[in-house]
């Protein structure tokens, strides 16, 4: 198994089609797994088009070009701006993602992409499903995330690791 990381930070679906010709169909992989919602969130609900859209044009084209899809779900973002954050850009940063999550706009986005997904046939991994529970029964989410904002913890990365390969074998 070779794997192509294409992914690039702080980018968005709209992005990733923009990138799609260049870095991915070239390559001509059996598989993509595409995973956007995080940064795309970032536009609140009104960006929900443009995401839908440009999801819609990735599923069409790796399809076009014989390449199976595959979508992740990702992670929650903090749902509080954690107080040992220091004051300034970084503290508006988690402020604003826990914003996001708490008000419902990277559900709607994750809702989006997940009907998109059940529209084109377009498996689902859902790792943000699993976050959610976590969250549900307690679990701090917020310490499971790396930098206290956005991203997951080493060992949370095992957890999308291992669904992602639970979800390819059964396809």
């Amino acid at each position: 198994i070779t794997i192509l990381n294409a992914g690039v930070s702080g980018s968005n679906a709209v992005h990733g089609l923009e990138r799609l010709k260049r870095d991915v169909l070239p390559m001509r992989p059996d598989l993509a797994v595409v995973c956007f919602a995080l940064n795309d969130s970032a536009n609140g609900m009104e960006g929900i088009p443009a995401y839908r859209s440009a999801l819609r044009e990735i599923f069409q084209a790796l399809r076009q070009n014989q390449i199976e899809a595959l979508f992740l779900t990702p992670n929650m973002m903090t749902t509080q701006a954690d107080c040992h954050i220091q004051p300034g850009a970084i503290r508006e940063a988690a402020a604003a993602c826990a914003d996001i999550q708490n008000t419902g706009v990277l559900d709607a986005y994750i809702d989006t992409a997940k009907s998109l997904c059940e529209e084109m046939s377009v498996p689902v991994c859902d790792c943000y499903k699993i976050w959610k529970g976590l969250n549900k029964m307690g679990a701090d989410t917020n310490a499971l995330l790396s930098n206290q904002i956005n991203h997951p913890t080493r060992e949370m990365n095992w957890l999308f690791a291992y669904e992602l390969s639970k979800t390819i074998l059964s396809l």
